[in-house]
């Protein structure tokens, strides 16, 4: 059985979706089963069948796996609304832009939450975390990666979603403030251009925008700003 699991919802436990609560409520009996799933997908060559597996096979989980599921997936649902937001409040953000993260679904919510909430490793999971994340990378500028697997810049607007996506994720694990040294730690890597230019405008964008990200989060959560 997994280790205190109950039913409180994450509005009145927002904590309960926080990963090293996750990593510690995964059981080695939940991950011989996940593995399982995993094994069935990494034999399924095409996406789209892919995802119709996954669905098929979060359909027959264990309770307990599908509670640990939901709770990495909400984790990361609330990551991707705060970071929208954020970015509806910025007036010089374009407003059609694409929705940050537009490209997660629940095959790559599984795949990530795998390797790094429950803690999972296999070669099978290897091949699928690179599948997925390099697909994320291709269709979202937002990322530094993107330059590498397209051979195309970073724009400005794309830098500066990098930075809110950065500093959500860095309040995010420091529940409402944020970790400078940690933001100055994990510093993009651009591939291409003037990078000292571009590491200046990312930088920027963090000093910026890093109140307006706090405020949101705030908002976001119910709590008072």
């Amino acid at each position: 059985m997994v280790n205190v699991i109950n039913t409180r919802t994450l509005k009145e436990n927002k904590m309960a979706a926080d990963r090293q609560n996750i990593i510690s409520m995964t059981t080695n009996s939940i991950r011989d089963e996940l593995v399982g799933i995993i094994s069935q997908l990494v034999g399924e060559d095409d996406r789209d069948r892919r995802v119709q597996l996954f669905a098929n096979c979060l359909k027959k989980i264990s309770d307990e796996a599908r509670i640990l599921f939901d709770l990495s997936r909400k984790k990361e649902r609330h990551h991707i609304l705060h970071v929208r937001m954020t970015l509806d409040a910025i007036e010089e953000h374009p407003k059609d832009h694409q929705p940050h993260d537009f490209s997660k679904d629940d095959l790559y919510f599984f795949v990530t939450s795998s390797k790094f909430d429950y803690r999972i490793t296999c070669d099978d999971l290897d091949q699928l975390f690179l599948t997925e994340t390099e697909r994320h990378y291709r269709l979202e500028p937002h990322h530094e990666q993107f330059e590498r697997i397209q051979n195309k810049e970073c724009d400005t607007d794309d830098i500066r979603e990098m930075a809110i996506d950065r500093l959500s994720r860095n309040i995010q694990s420091n529940h409402g403030s944020v970790n400078m040294d940690e933001m100055e730690r994990y510093l993009p890597n651009f591939a291409l251009g003037d990078k000292n230019k571009k590491l200046e405008i990312y930088r920027q964008y963090v000093k910026d925008h890093k109140e307006l990200t706090i405020q949101c989060y705030s908002k976001f959560n119910g709590l008072k700003v």
